[in-house]
């Protein structure tokens, strides 16, 4: 069994007040939660304006799957048309 996170940085195509950042982010979360059945969390910067940290766990049986599964998660979010994809880590367990 492989356990791995990714960490996604994301900046807003635009500046937004806090309570429709936390919209824009709920849904982001919403819609990898389901298309991809991931567990995740926004983790930092929930104060700041522009910018937004997002953590995405998967567990698959093998590693590949694990990866392939993650890339795909990757590719959804840097064709998201208000959030800009600025920064990607995945550490794997």
């Amino acid at each position: 069994m492989v356990i791995a996170s990714l960490r996604l940085e994301f900046r807003l195509r635009r500046e937004v007040g806090p309570w429709r950042k936390r919209r824009l982010v709920r849904s982001i979360l919403k819609q990898l939660h389901r298309r991809f059945n991931v567990a995740v969390a926004e983790v930092e910067k929930p104060d700041h304006p522009l910018e937004c940290v997002v953590v995405v766990v998967a567990v698959g049986a093998g590693r590949r799957e694990v990866r392939a599964l993650l890339h795909e998660v990757v590719k959804a979010c840097s064709a998201h048309p208000k959030a800009e994809l600025i920064g990607q880590s995945l550490v794997e367990v």
